[in-house]
């Protein structure tokens, strides 16, 4: 895989299950890659209204529409000469597809109000976790833009067909979260959690197995990540998954804050029950209690009336 982007390879389409780590991937790539020194930027397709993508992906003109007070670079100039990650590309309107196979075979865009066309040199990745041969059967996928991204295909496979990298992965993870908090304990994994991480199926892929570590990771108190510290669900694969996610903001967020949200969506999930919260969370309910008494929680607060 990293020689791909050392043969001048410059679009490559990485699909697979939500959660499977398309964007490692599409970052290794860019890591290890003839660019590795110029820009990378990401940008899910999907999470952009239909009205503004053509104006981040492209930019505008100042007063091009109603908006639009000063002229604005897109992501394309933004990446020239390296890297646009296009995450969720089966989400693409349609009539922005067609732009984007201009920019992909002419090597130029023209920003949203604009005459002038602007040359780039940029290296497109995009990634989908659709079936875009059966959406280009459907109409909502246009034939000529799928074949021109599908130079270098790249399928990554889910979590629980390659369960031999979970300790990788989950070492990968302590050093990451270990960076982001300082202020908490430094955490090893015993082989007999790490086994039990292995044999989960992990329907979530690599997000999910982030998410529980970041949540063991905050809320844990040990040096040492145990068994018993894992959610129910990992050691009886026949409970629901219960899984709780938390979105770090840009701007970075204290780790108190962090374990507070956490305390927090499992008392609203759980209806106020200190039982079904502390297991949400994976941790005994006289934790719990701990925790909701130091932020000031109380269980009645979280009960809604039928």
């Amino acid at each position: 895989m990293a020689r791909i982007l050392h043969r001048g390879v410059t679009q490559v389409l990485i699909t697979g299950e939500t959660g499977s780590g398309k964007s490692l991937v599409a970052r290794a790539l860019h890591k290890n890659g003839l660019r590795k020194d110029k820009p990378f930027i990401a940008v899910n397709c999907g999470a952009i209204p239909d009205t503004l993508i053509e104006s981040e992906l492209f930019g505008h003109e100042k007063g091009a529409f109603t908006d639009a007070a000063q002229q604005k670079k897109g992501l394309f100039e933004v990446a020239n000469e390296g890297i646009l990650f296009l995450d969720e590309i089966g989400d693409l309107p349609i009539q922005t597809q067609s732009k984007l196979l201009h920019v992909l075979e002419e090597r130029n865009i023209r920003r949203v109000g604009g005459t002038q066309s602007i040359k780039v040199d940029v290296c497109v990745i995009a990634a989908t976790n659709k079936d875009l041969i059966q959406a280009v059967r459907d109409g909502a996928f246009r034939d000529d833009l799928y074949f021109r991204l599908n130079v270098i295909p790249l399928h990554v496979p889910p979590l629980r067909e390659h369960p031999e990298d979970i300790p990788m992965l989950v070492n990968y993870l302590i050093d990451k979260f270990s960076n982001e908090y300082a202020e908490a304990l430094p955490k090893q994994v015993t082989p007999q959690a790490m086994s039990a991480l292995r044999r989960y199926e992990w329907p979530g892929n690599i997000r999910q197995l982030e998410n529980y570590l970041r949540r063991i990771f905050v809320l844990s108190e040990n040096e040492v990540i145990d068994k018993d510290e894992l959610p129910p669900e990992i050691l009886d694969t026949s409970l629901p998954t219960t899984d709780v996610e938390f979105d770090i903001p840009e701007e970075g967020v204290s780790l108190e804050e962090i374990i507070k949200e956490y305390v927090y969506s499992a008392l609203a999930r759980s209806n106020g029950n200190q039982i079904q919260a502390a297991k949400l969370l994976g941790i005994s309910r006289r934790k719990l209690q701990h925790r909701m008494q130091k932020y000031e929680l109380q269980s009645q607060d979280f009960k809604t009336e039928l």
